[in-house]
């Protein structure tokens, strides 16, 4: 007769109640539904269990644990750093290996649970057959690198990665010298541990991470939404028998209460949750929802006369082998069913490939790879958008009819980013158009912002023509701009000559400006110069508080120089990506990049509907003459960004976008304010914006000038 066991951490769970006795980890009562002191006292009791069954673990290296976990959590510092990169990260692959594959479990979970990212988890050697083509440039992924017997595989695995170009987190120790030349951030533990004792210090680094990742994210960890601290299982009587009656009377007498026999030595379901597997002959019952870690524990036990058997919860018949290689039979030792994590780890082997084939459904698990026949399309309805674009064009004017000043300097940008795809039709001739019939001026007027979009224009203009006058143009106009720099605020520059309001378009312009001027002259010390502004302003625009909680970036600054929480527009998102995305590449310091990638990221997440498209607050109806302009804007820079600096997500993001537009466009071959559906209000503006977008997907597919 099995004499049913419980190893817990709480006694009053359910399966208390059908067990004789309990073990109880004494871990201390669990506040969190995340439940970490669980799981690692779940790992220690088990290191106990193998010892008392005459394994090989030696009770002075369990005591060293705790100085290990101390010298884990001394980390803290550095992750919680570390954690803000990842901040808007939405999907995410964890990786292990022997024991450690436990732990990309527990990661996994902790991500998805706290933080709400989509985590998937796989062994080093799975995820290279099928799972591993989901990653493309920066697709985050969590590794356990041990520098044991697992370590080639993990390696391995590490080096296709970085083949890939993934963004790689590697949990690892003293002992791995070879993982930084694989990984992109490393989180070190300060000692060496034996291979078998590497589960519990290097688990808790990662759950520290999916602590502070949520806090970043503005999550409560301990409290996750539409989570219970215990999921209320019903069991019904039949099945209270059921399990009662395998207990008592083994193989045969829970068949028989089935109705039915089954092939082999395989009861399934004793009750909901579990699958046992045993041989008559044996009395050893070992019950785990823990399934990976269960499934190395077994290789621990090598005793001479004892039989000890871990069977995984929520596995199916073939996720192991009964009795296990290298066990002898015996008899006499107590069943003990091992619960832990009550809340969410539960899922089974099915469901996981059922989700890996979903992965090419899913919004932004799935990298979109580009497509050269899209490339051609959104170019060719590109050039459909601006044949309608140009009936508002007026030649006498050099400007476009339905939309202001400032917007025709976007028309001007719109021109100029079809004919680096393009050369049919040829826009070269209304571009010099609208220099003649404007440049009297020098394009300047009391608004800052408005001179900005004019020097972009002007210098994107120059790298497509190469008309030296375009450039004198553009320096003419920064030259102006710098006027607008003094202390109030620390720095920055105004939004317009009266100086009555520093806002973020008219510093990001002055920052995109700058960082392009660095690009196009062939004068050092003017290189020099346009740098120095650029880092400049960049440092000024990053200290000012502009920049919220939320990454995203809200309108300006108030009265006292504090962030006014006024709209978060998508221009103001987009301007800051391209003039990032420029200053790295002038700079040589990637670090603006991922201020960028950030904040790129933040806009897809908050500033989207349930179908990733784009949309403006003012939306439907009240945008003014200003805001049509907007998210075309914010495409264009992002369209540069995922350039230098791909994220899972961006390409998507622009493809649909899109097709969006283009499916929205009306009779008449016009774009819409709204991309997600028609629209009443149509004009140049919104034409514009619309055709930033579709220029922008091109380029993602990887258009190219021919």
């Amino acid at each position: 007769m099995l004499s049913p066991r419980l190893l817990t951490n709480e006694r009053r769970s359910t399966l208390a109640g059908l067990a004789e006795r309990t073990f109880l980890v004494h871990a201390g009562r669990e506040k969190s539904v995340a439940a970490t002191k669980t799981y690692t006292g779940q790992m220690l009791m088990f290191y106990l269990l193998a010892y008392a069954l005459g394994g090989k673990i030696g009770i002075p290296d369990l005591q060293r644990l705790p100085e290990a976990v101390e010298g884990a959590l001394r980390l803290e510092p550095e992750i919680d750093a570390l954690s803000e990169r990842y901040r808007y990260m939405r999907h995410a692959v964890v990786v292990g290996r022997g024991l450690n594959y436990a732990n990309a479990f527990e990661l996994s979970l902790k991500l998805m649970e706290t933080c709400y990212v989509v985590t998937e988890r796989f062994s080093s050697a799975d995820f290279m057959h099928g799972p591993i083509a989901m990653v493309e440039p920066s697709f985050p992924v969590f590794a356990f690198a041990p520098p044991d017997v697992t370590w080639p595989s993990v390696g391995g695995t590490l080096d296709k990665l970085k083949s890939l170009r993934a963004e790689i987190v590697a949990i690892t120790d003293s002992g791995n010298r070879e993982v930084e030349a694989r990984a992109t951030r490393v989180i070190r533990l300060p000692r060496r541990f034996k291979p078998w004792f590497t589960p519990i210090p290097y688990i808790v680094p990662a759950q520290l991470f999916a602590a502070f990742l949520a806090a970043q994210k503005g999550f409560n960890p301990d409290h996750p939404r539409t989570l219970r601290k215990v999921t209320p299982t019903f069991i019904d009587p039949a099945r209270r028998a059921h399990f009662r009656a395998f207990c008592a009377h083994g193989s045969s007498a829970s068949q028989r209460l089935q109705g039915r026999r089954r092939q082999g030595n395989t009861v399934k379901k004793p009750h909901d949750g579990i699958l046992a597997r045993f041989d008559s002959s044996d009395a050893t019952l070992f019950i785990t929802e823990n399934r990976e870690f269960a499934r190395e524990f077994r290789r621990l036990r090598r005793g001479p006369s004892t039989a000890a058997r871990v069977s995984p919860l929520g596995t199916t018949s073939s996720m192991a082998t009964w009795p296990p290689l290298g066990w002898s039979r015996g008899k006499g030792i107590p069943a003990i069913p091992c619960v832990s994590m009550p809340s969410m780890n539960r899922r089974m082997p099915v469901a996981l490939l059922f989700d890996l084939l979903l992965l090419p459904c899913a919004n932004w698990a799935q990298p979109t790879p580009p497509d050269p026949k899209r490339a051609a399309e959104f170019v060719a309805d590109s050039a459909a958008g601006l044949k309608t674009l140009q009936t508002w064009y007026v030649e006498d004017t050099g400007l476009w009819k339905t939309t202001g000043w400032w917007n025709a300097a976007n028309a001007l940008t719109v021109l100029v980013g079809y004919a680096k795809l393009s050369s049919t039709p040829d826009f070269r001739p209304t571009i010099a158009n609208t220099f003649e019939r404007n440049s009297q001026k020098h394009f300047l007027n009391e608004y800052y912002d408005d001179e900005g979009w004019w020097a972009l224009g002007w210098a994107g203009a120059y790298e497509v023509t190469h008309d030296a006058r375009y450039l004198e143009m553009t320096e003419q106009i920064f030259a102006d701009m710098t006027t607008g720099w003094d202390d109030t605020c620390g720095g920055g520059i105004w939004w317009k000559k009266p100086k009555q309001y520093k806002n973020a378009i008219a510093n990001e312009l002055f920052l995109s400006v700058a960082a392009s001027l660095a690009s196009l002259t062939q004068d050092a010390d003017k290189k020099t110069k346009y740098l120095e502004w650029a880092q400049r302003e960049w440092k000024w625009f990053a200290a000012s508080g502009m920049i919220n909680s939320e990454h995203l970036v809200n309108d300006g600054l108030d009265s006292e120089c504090h962030n006014n929480h006024r709209t978060t527009w998508t221009y103001n998102q987009g301007v800051i990506l391209g003039g990032l995305t420029e200053l790295a590449k002038q700079s040589g310091d990637a670090k603006p990049l991922e201020a960028a990638q950030s904040i790129g990221l933040a806009a897809i997440s908050r500033l989207t509907d349930l179908d990733g498209v784009l949309h403006d607050s003012c939306e439907p109806a009240r945008c003014g003459n200003d805001a049509p302009q907007f998210k075309g804007i914010f495409a264009r820079n992002l369209s540069a960004l995922n350039s230098a600096a791909p994220v899972p997500g961006f390409h998507a993001f622009l493809r649909r976008n899109a097709e969006s537009i283009w499916k929205n466009r009306d009779a008449d071959g016009r774009f819409g304010l709204v991309w997600s559906g028609p629209s009443d209000i149509e004009t140049a503006a919104t034409q514009v914006s619309a055709l930033d977008a579709l220029l922008a997907a091109a380029q993602a597919e990887g258009a190219a000038k021919k």
